[in-house]
């Protein structure tokens, strides 16, 4: 392996070099420094080790596409190293044996000059003495992925990440320590599609308009935090406004403190839902009608939970015939 990629090191005007998903093990050779015209460099799921920053040259300033996800790197890797990178896009650096550490507060003042595309940093440390996410965030307007899952933030919900970068399609949280309200901003947020902030320590109830607030959702899940109330009705949307689109829709709200009974909307037919979990709550019944209705029904659902809340009484029979 080490031969193969010596010898890569001669190749001077190489712009891409994509070794992912492979088995190559060890250290990557210092050599690679030397390819001055390299715009991608993706190494994602191999064995190799060592400091990362031993490998990324501030003077290698050709990037616009970096992976180096699901290696044993580990060490403290400094992201001021990226300050002079002006064409970067991409950057994915997701560990996966929790010896990595990521520092980005140690850049404050440093001026990153770089718009980036997709930000992937997930279980790796991020900021592991503050537990802050990245300022450098704050200037950031063309995010369309952002992954800080599985580190241990511990600040308000970044509302500020969505309203900064109008282009965001998936926004991933999960497992931090995230506190306080679950906001969004007031104004439409079409182009998110992807959203997940479970396992948080998010609380209150949520916000009546979340819905109209992301009418594109398709996949959104809020479980293992201490939301409770009602869900709005708004949380989900009638299917046959968006005839044209595949809009199905999976929600996943177990596992928090939600009352009362399961919302009208929430089984209604001709809606784009199609997984939902509500287990681990605290729902006493249905708000259904006693008689058969066209309105209601779970034909289109392919997946429901509802164990573990503290249901009672009977479901109306009519609803397992509305098939049509």
């Amino acid at each position: 392996m080490l031969f193969l990629l010596t010898n890569l090191c001669s190749l001077k005007k190489l712009q891409e070099l994509d070794l992912h998903d492979n088995l190559f093990e060890g250290i990557l050779p210092t050599c690679l420094n030397n390819l001055t015209s390299l715009r991608l460099l993706g190494i994602s799921t191999n064995r190799f080790v060592g400091n990362i920053s031993l490998y990324l040259i501030a003077s290698l300033t050709s990037f616009e596409y970096i992976d180096l996800s699901y290696n044993q790197f580990d060490g403290l890797f400094q992201f001021n190293i990226f300050a002079n990178h002006s064409k970067l896009k991409v950057i994915l650096l997701a560990s996966e044996n929790n010896q990595l550490e990521i520092e980005t507060e140690i850049s404050a003042g440093w001026d990153f000059s770089f718009q980036l595309v997709i930000l992937v940093l997930s279980n790796c440390n991020l900021n592991k003495l503050t537990g802050n996410i990245p300022k450098l965030l704050l200037d950031q307007r063309e995010l369309e992925i952002i992954d800080l899952s599985h580190n241990n933030l511990n600040e308000s919900f970044p509302i500020w990440l969505i309203e900064n970068n109008t282009r965001l399609r998936e926004l991933y949280l999960q497992n931090n320590s995230f506190m306080c309200k679950f906001h969004l901003p007031p104004n439409r947020c079409k182009s998110i599609l992807y959203m997940d902030v479970s396992d948080n320590h998010l609380g209150g109830q949520l916000q009546e308009n979340i819905g109209k607030i992301t009418p594109n959702l398709k996949y959104l899940n809020l479980s293992r935090n201490h939301f409770e109330g009602y869900p709005p009705s708004s949380i989900v949307h009638k299917s046959h406004l968006h005839q044209d689109l595949d809009l199905s829709f999976n929600l996943d709200l177990s596992f928090n403190d939600f009352s009362g009974k399961v919302p009208t909307k929430l089984i209604a037919r001709r809606t784009n839902l199609i997984s939902l979990k509500l287990c681990n709550n605290q729902f006493t019944g249905f708000d259904l009608p006693a008689a058969p209705s066209k309105e209601f029904g779970w034909s289109e659902m392919g997946f429901l939970d509802i164990s573990n809340n503290k249901l009672s009484g009977m479901i109306p029979r009519w609803i397992g015939n509305m098939t049509s």
